[in-house]
């Protein structure tokens, strides 16, 4: 069975109860990628897998479309190696303090927040930051 409900400032939520659901994690649709909230082993549900980091020695405009994007490409190896599964990372720019492990968001708060969020508010963007926050758009090429 598939419930909807709405979180402030961000798109619709799905959540897949039962045995249909492949993961029994909330799914969020930007249309054209899938973000989950993943179930850790705490019993939280977090924008992010378990195990998650944030990518290293990232320049300027990759690390922007992950503000903007996510990491749509993020996967993890199965079945000792043999294949992965994709587990895409909701855009950086909707994380929270309660949406994200605590040791993750002290590192993206002190190494990447303040220089991403203050080129959102360059002229022209900010535009782009209230469509993301409504989920209306969440993709930049």
């Amino acid at each position: 069975a598939m419930k909807r409900s709405t979180i402030p400032g961000a798109t619709t939520i799905t959540h897949i109860n039962g045995a249909g659901g492949a993961t029994n994690n909330d799914v969020e649709s930007t249309g054209q990628f899938q973000y989950q909230d993943y179930r850790h082993d705490n019993g939280k549900f977090y924008y992010v897998p378990q195990g998650y980091d944030l990518p290293q020695k990232t320049q300027m405009l990759p690390a922007f479309r992950l503000w903007i994007n996510g990491d749509n490409m993020n996967e993890r190896m199965i079945n000792n190696g043999i294949s992965t599964v994709k587990e895409p990372v909701h855009p950086f720019l909707l994380w929270t303090a309660d949406q994200i492990p605590t040791s993750l968001w002290k590192k993206f708060r002190t190494g990447w927040w303040k220089v991403l969020s203050t080129m959102t508010e360059a002229e022209g963007l900010n535009g782009l930051k209230v469509a993301i926050l409504r989920g209306e758009r969440s993709r930049i090429d």
